[in-house]
């Protein structure tokens, strides 16, 4: 059977787009965001305790700024430690450390932090934006979180790195996650409408091409992803992402993707893979393309035509 074009495929009326996700919000909507991160509890530790660790080690900048710094980390969660009375913060577990960043941000946000910010941080290279763009929004779909939650959480907080770096392997850590903190609050990683209506039961993940070649890539309907250091190159959906990936590889219907995939600069791409369920949604062709063209709406991949 012929390949089609996935901008041919990715063509949704309006009119079916808004039934489709209406159908996705009737039928499943009690499972919508059901295994998303909790809020903090207020017992981690006293909010006097997590004020006054603040005072002491933000060195007077922001929160934020507390947030995306690695010395400021440790230095807040030894002054935590300090004024409870546990001193060995090596022993504390990751959701023990997400637990008291999330509160430090949850006092933030009710104005109750009584230390304000005195110190700006220096500007960084804005030349990072659509690596941590892409990076964020890769852990983000992964997890169902938000951009705090993310940052809070010392295992998404290196996911994040581990991300970017798939992309450019040399770049500055710090500057992605300062980075990231300006999208959120231009609203820039919200996420897409067709992915807050449902719980699509994905599997996302990112792999290198040379990764990818060498892996057992599921039989199973899904959303595949180009990217490199400049941005989305292609997006694409697939009834089973082994075939369609080979079908890339071998010589892909898309003539930019094709030179692309054939350049040395494809050394430099990676494969954003969203799995789903035998049970997902997504496992009907008109969902699938939904999502598959809300993704191409909103990221504008290089090599697609716009749905």
């Amino acid at each position: 059977m012929p390949i089609r074009h996935s901008s041919q495929r990715s063509r949704l009326s309006p009119a079916v787009t808004i039934l489709v996700g209406l159908a996705l919000a009737i039928s499943i909507s009690s499972r919508c965001f059901a295994d998303a991160p909790q809020a903090a509890d207020d017992a981690v530790a006293p909010d006097t305790v997590i004020d006054e660790a603040f005072a002491r080690s933000s060195q007077g900048f922001s929160s934020d700024e507390l947030l995306v710094r690695d010395d400021l980390r440790a230095d807040f969660l030894k002054a935590v430690a300090q004024g409870t009375g546990l001193q060995d913060t090596s022993k504390w577990s990751d959701d023990q450390r997400r637990q008291l960043f999330l509160r430090l941000l949850g006092l933030r946000k009710a104005g109750k932090l009584t230390t304000s910010a005195t110190r700006r941080a220096q500007p960084i290279d804005s030349d990072v934006q659509v690596i941590a763009e892409m990076a964020g929004r890769a852990v983000m779909d992964r997890h169902r979180m938000t951009t705090d939650q993310l940052l809070a959480d010392p295992r998404t907080y290196r996911e994040l790195t581990e991300e970017a770096r798939k992309l450019s392997p040399d770049v500055d850590a710090y500057a992605i996650r300062r980075t990231l903190l300006r999208l959120r609050k231009t609203r820039r990683l919200r996420p897409e409408l067709v992915l807050q209506v449902a719980d699509w039961q994905r599997k996302v993940t990112t792999y290198s091409l040379d990764e990818l070649k060498q892996t057992d890539v599921p039989k199973r309907p899904g959303v595949y992803l180009f990217k490199d250091a400049s941005g989305y190159l292609y997006i694409g959906e697939a009834v089973n992402l082994a075939e369609r990936l080979k079908q890339h590889f071998d010589g892909s219907h898309n003539a930019a993707l094709a030179a692309m995939l054939q350049s040395p600069r494809s050394e430099n791409v990676s494969v954003e893979l969203h799995v789903f369920a035998a049970d997902s949604p997504a496992s009907k062709s008109a969902m699938r393309r939904a999502y598959e063209s809300e993704l191409i709406r909103s990221r504008s991949p290089k090599y697609n035509v716009r749905p």
